[in-house]
């Protein structure tokens, strides 16, 4: 879903967030997947946004129903975001980020 992947990923960068978009693997015997768990521990990744049919399509533990744990990988927390409710009516959007001036090389 190109709309779902785009408002997710600005909206990790307008929570101050780095996105990290990567393809998961769909077995463990796929050979990226100890590059993709050198990439999530190395950027500290917690949390994965995924659709609601992909995650389903993700290989599960048969005694939990959680999604298996890749070789080398840290625990994520899967957050499926096709059907995310309205924010709290607490909720404040977070201080502007300051602009970071980029150094010209020459």
């Amino acid at each position: 879903d190109a709309i779902g992947f785009i408002c997710a990923f600005y909206g990790c960068l307008h929570a101050g967030v780095v996105p990290v978009p990567i393809e998961v693997p769909l077995t463990r015997l796929d050979t990226g997947s100890q590059q993709i768990g050198f990439l999530l521990v190395s950027h500290g990744v917690q949390v994965a946004l995924t659709s609601y049919i992909y995650l389903k399509g993700l290989p599960k533990t048969t005694s939990s129903g959680e999604v298996i744990a890749f070789k080398r990988w840290t625990k994520l927390h899967w957050c499926v975001t096709d059907n995310l409710i309205n924010p709290p009516k607490d909720w404040q959007p977070p201080p502007k980020l300051r602009t970071i001036r980029r150094p010209i090389l020459r």
